[in-house]
C-alpha cells in the first residue's frame, strides 16, 4: 500500500470516462466535476 497522510482527502467518482485523453485531459475533466462538488470526502 501506498502511505499516505491522515489529512488527504480522497474523492470517489462512477460514470464513464475515455481513457484516451491522456493525463492533462482527464485531470481537466476531474477538476471540472469536482469544482462543482458539494459533499464531504470520503
Amino acid at each position: 500500500m501506498i502511505p499516505v497522510p491522515a489529512s488527504t482527502r480522497v474523492w470517489l467518482a462512477a460514470g464513464v470516462t475515455d481513457m484516451r485523453k491522456g493525463f492533462n485531459g482527464l485531470s481537466a475533466l476531474a477538476e471540472k466535476v469536482v469544482s462543482g462538488a458539494t459533499a464531504p470526502p470520503l
